[in-house]
């Protein structure tokens, strides 16, 4: 009994930092999308559970909810499903279990398709 509750303990444990440290490269990735264009006006969000605001601008950082739809279909059409809430706002929330690569890809992913947007 106590070996399984260590053992829970220590899965919970790895599992916890191991969020925060793919949440962080997630972050990352899409913080250097921002940076990248104007469409973006923040990314926020702890861990694997961010959120991402999609503006006409951030100058003006009004909302953008065609923009936020508009780049989530065309990631779906690229295999990442992404969930559009409150109009203009991502809420990013992949499993325990992503890999960094799978992070990196998703990261890719939502590039093109902001770039493929910005070019309509």
């Amino acid at each position: 009994m106590i070996g399984l509750a260590m053992l829970s303990l220590a899965r919970e444990h790895v599992h916890r930092a191991s969020a925060e440290t793919k949440g962080a490269r997630l972050k990352m990735g899409l913080t250097e999308a921002m940076n990248a264009t104007e469409i973006i006006g923040d990314v926020r969000g702890r861990g694997l559970l961010l959120g991402t605001e999609f503006v006409i601008d951030r100058g003006s950082m009004n909302p953008a909810p065609q923009a936020a739809t508009a780049v989530a279909d065309a990631c779906r059409r690229r295999g990442l499903l992404i969930q559009v809430v409150s109009g203009n706002v991502w809420r990013i929330a992949p499993p325990l279990t992503v890999s960094n690569d799978e992070v990196d890809s998703a990261v890719s992913i939502i590039q093109e398709s902001i770039t493929e947007y910005e070019h309509v």
